[in-house]
């Protein structure tokens, strides 16, 4: 278990914005943001190398930092909620402390450790880890630092699911247990382009066409039952832009592709029609056309661990849980990709609904889902224009 509480000391900053937090990156501190549990936040400075030393202690990611800023004795018990990292040197450069009580529970994407090796493997068949992070909830000082899944007993054609995970006293997991497979053996196949309308592999653009400079991926469900679902704001956010800016749809990367000109550059949206969890089957074979690096790719999409109407712009960091992201990230074989994190909450207090069910279920009126959507469209242009860290000091 994580179980550990470690003192996290940190100094209150006085102003937010890009030049303030490359200041404080020179003088080995990580600019970030302390959430209060139904309290105003608190801009943050913390030193690098405290950071370095809570994080890797016994409780990892999941520890309980006992947060005080400095010259108040108040103690904030915290988690770590998320962080982003730089995309070219890979250090922490923002992070995200949420204060938590310590009699409630909590929701975290814990990550699966595979033990043993399979007995199908020893007659030559290939280890799958299919997802590595499961959702969990618990009380924050119960949260697992991991989760070990005995894979010893696996023969070729053998497949674990979650239901095949031992519990875990005062831990319940999040996830449907038939539907999350976590490993599998198989034989060894060649991957086969799957969709005759794709591009031949390394088929060049034409003469003189200018390349994609930008492919924007909203994530959603393909369906009319889908439509309006909070976890389809990806789609919501790119046909408003293709909508501003006249582009017409074609099938296209199991998917449906339009094109757009945002200050001269050539940008294409893209809406994969595989449903969430194989989005990076779409989203690859796009990405291969055209020769796109992982930080020419922008993906939408919706997150519950920000709060309803919040925006958050960034490059890489973690798949908080998220199917379309994880396949995205399989797919690309990275997460340095940029993000567009819109924010849609959790159920409230009295909601019975499951996360899973929340963002299948519509936007309220009260969500006003049209101005989510135009001002995620503002930012994505205004990323294009003007760069990540502009987006973010004006969006995030």
């Amino acid at each position: 278990m994580a179980g550990e509480r470690i003192k996290l000391t940190v100094k209150e900053r006085d102003s937010r914005g890009s030049a303030d937090a490359r200041r404080l990156r020179k003088q080995g501190f990580i600019p970030g943001v302390l959430y209060g549990k139904g309290k105003s936040s608190y801009a943050i400075a913390v030193p690098e190398r405290e950071l370095r030393r809570v994080l890797s202690g016994a409780g990892g990611l999941h520890a309980i930092l006992d947060v005080v800023l400095e010259g108040q004795s108040t103690t904030h018990a915290s988690i770590l909620k998320d962080y982003q990292q730089d995309p070219i040197r890979g250090h922490i450069s923002h992070i995200d402390l949420h204060e938590v009580r310590l009699d409630q529970p909590i929701q975290a994407s814990v990550t699966v450790q595979l033990i043993g090796e399979p007995a199908g493997v020893k007659e030559g068949g290939v280890l799958s880890q299919v997802q590595r992070e499961i959702n969990v909830e618990a009380l924050p000082m119960e949260i697992p630092e991991h989760i070990d899944l005995d894979v010893s007993g696996m023969a070729i054609g053998d497949t674990l699911r979650l239901a095949d995970l031992a519990s875990i006293d005062g831990v319940s997991y999040l996830d449907d247990p038939e539907e999350t497979v976590l490993a599998s053996v198989g034989l060894p196949a060649r991957e086969i382009e799957p969709e005759p309308e794709e591009p031949a592999e390394g088929e060049e653009l034409p003469e003189g066409e200018v390349p994609l400079e930008l492919l924007v991926v909203g994530l959603g469900n393909p369906g009319r039952e889908y439509v309006g679902n909070r976890h389809n704001v990806g789609w919501m956010i790119v046909e408003e832009l293709a909508r501003r800016h006249g582009a017409s749809w074609k099938s296209k990367f199991s998917g449906q592709l339009a094109e757009i000109r945002l200050d001269g550059h050539r940008v294409g949206l893209l809406k994969p029609e595989t449903f969430m969890n194989e989005s990076g089957r779409s989203v690859g074979a796009a990405a291969r056309f055209f020769k796109l690096e992982p930080d020419a790719i922008l993906v939408v999409h919706d997150e519950i661990d920000l709060e309803p109407g919040r925006l958050q712009a960034r490059s890489g960091g973690g798949l908080a849980g998220h199917n379309g992201l994880r396949s995205i990230a399989a797919h690309l074989k990275t997460s340095d990709f940029l993000r567009l994190r819109v924010g849609v909450g959790r159920p409230g207090r009295g909601d019975p609904r499951r996360p899973a069910d929340y963002v299948l279920s519509n936007f309220t009126a009260e969500e006003d889902a049209d101005t989510l959507v135009a001002r995620a469209a503002d930012a994505v242009e205004k990323l294009d224009a003007e760069g990540l860290q502009r987006a973010q000091t004006e969006f995030n």
